[in-house]
């Protein structure tokens, strides 16, 4: 939809004194569509579209924010069911 048939997920490891620096370059990426931070195995989640397997790979080793990460694990999306939002009242 978005002419970026590449759409994944980047599931972050970084030490606790680097994930608020991580997040706002990942924010600030045209690549990202959604980024936050998690309590658990990872410390920071990443919704990017990109053009292709080539971009996705030079987006998680050469970007800034990659240097810093600990590790990034990347989940493919081949079909989304549903988009994220809410629901605004009418009127």
């Amino acid at each position: 939809m978005v002419g970026l048939p590449m759409e994944a997920m980047l599931w972050i490891r970084a030490a606790p004194n680097r994930v608020d620096g991580i997040g706002r370059e990942l924010s600030a990426q045209r690549e990202v569509r959604y980024a936050a931070a998690l309590a658990g195995d990872h410390q920071l989640v990443a919704n990017v579209t990109l053009p292709d397997n080539a971009a996705l790979y030079r987006f998680t080793t050469e970007s800034a924010w990659a240097a810093r990460a600990e590790s990034v694990e990347t989940t493919l999306l081949l079909h989304a069911r549903k988009r994220g939002g809410r629901m605004l009242p009418v009127g």
